[in-house]
């Protein structure tokens, strides 16, 4: 990274371009935490190249744009960005960590794209805040009866003529299930 330490806690856009390493995660991490003396309000790696995704404890962080390949979302890859209030995952992404998202207290939105095939345990553990869910899967992705610990009051969006599927799929019957078309 070309960004000074010294401006890491003015940045609050940022855009990255080209590939990342994880020395490149860790300088964000400081950029996205408050305690840390960052204030990264909006980071957008879209045109990013990465592996996986490190960007626990980012407290400052209210969106973040994924980039269009990424594959996974590992293990408590969002973990603690509590201002975090939206995020949309691409069709590419597959997997879905446990606990990937555990502590984003602020998150209300979650789009899932229509190629993920497992969420992991407790994906959504302490994020009382959450108002819809939206997984553009027709059949449901492999689940727990933990991914969605939190769930009372959670709206599920799920695409027309899958509500029975998602209805008996493990902690989804605590939901409320709504069809659109997708």
């Amino acid at each position: 990274m070309q960004l000074g330490t010294g401006r890491k806690s003015i940045v609050t856009n940022f855009k990255i371009i080209g590939t990342m390493t994880d020395e490149d995660f860790d300088f964000i991490r400081t950029m996205g935490n408050y305690a840390s003396g960052g204030h990264l309000h909006r980071l957008d790696l879209s045109e990013a190249k990465i592996d996986k995704i490190n960007l626990e404890g980012c407290d400052a962080l209210l969106e973040i744009i994924l980039p269009t390949d990424l594959q996974e979302i590992d293990k408590e890859a969002v973990k603690g960005c509590r201002n975090l209030a939206e995020i949309e995952m691409g069709d590419n992404i597959t997997g879905i960590g446990n606990q990937a998202f555990i502590y984003c207290t602020s998150l209300k939105k979650v789009t899932i794209g229509a190629n993920i095939q497992s969420i992991g345990e407790e994906t959504f553990c302490n994020d009382d805040n959450i108002e819809t869910i939206t997984i553009k899967q027709s059949n449901p992705p492999i689940l727990s009866e933990n991914t969605f610990p939190d769930a009372d009051g959670i709206k599920l969006i799920v695409p027309k003529g899958s509500n029975d599927a998602y209805w008996f799929a493990p902690g989804c019957s605590r939901l409320e299930i709504e069809e659109v078309d997708m």
